[in-house]
C-alpha cells in the first residue's frame, strides 16, 4: 500500500493513497450511444411502437445523419419517448432489453479504451465500468 504523509497543524497524518480510473461508457468505451441501441431493441420488442420511430425519431435521425439537423434533437426525441414508454413498465423488461444489447453489441468497444482498462486493472487501479466491460470480457474470454 502507498501512504502519503500530510502535515496538519504540526502533526503528521498518514493517508492511504488510492488510485481510481473512471470511464464513461457512451462514446468512450462503447463506440455508439447505448440509448440508441436500447431504443431500437424496445421497438423490436414492441415496447415502443414502430410508428413512433418512423413518425417522430427517424426524421430527426435523418436530419442529423445528413448533417442538416442536430444530434441533440435526435437524442431528445428518443429520450422523450423512452421516458413516456417506460413509465409503469417493470424494470425486469428494461433489464432484459439492456442484457440483449450487451450480448449482441458488447464487443463494439474502442481498442485503445479496452487496453487502457486492462492496463489499469493489471496495475491494481480501481476501475469504474465493471458492470458492462467485465461482463462482456467474461463472456468473450469464457
Amino acid at each position: 500500500m502507498n501512504y502519503n504523509k500530510i502535515q496538519l497543524d504540526n502533526s503528521e497524518v498518514n493517508c492511504m493513497k488510492k488510485v481510481a480510473a473512471f470511464f464513461d461508457i457512451d462514446g468512450t468505451i462503447y463506440r455508439e450511444g447505448l440509448i440508441t441501441e436500447v431504443f431500437k431493441k424496445m421497438v423490436t420488442h414492441e415496447i415502443v411502437s414502430a410508428s413512433r420511430w418512423t413518425d417522430e425519431v427517424k426524421p430527426a435521425y435523418m436530419a442529423w445523419d445528413r448533417r442538416m439537423g442536430d444530434y441533440d434533437n435526435y437524442l431528445q426525441k428518443m429520450v422523450e419517448i423512452f421516458k413516456e414508454t417506460t413509465k409503469g413498465i417493470s424494470a425486469v423488461h428494461i433489464e432484459h432489453i439492456a442484457q440483449k444489447v450487451i450480448e449482441q453489441k458488447g464487443e463494439r468497444v474502442y481498442q485503445f479504451t479496452r487496453k487502457e482498462i486492462e492496463r489499469h486493472r493489471r496495475q491494481g487501479t480501481s476501475v469504474n465500468c465493471d458492470f458492462w466491460f467485465t461482463r462482456t470480457t467474461r463472456q468473450r474470454d469464457g
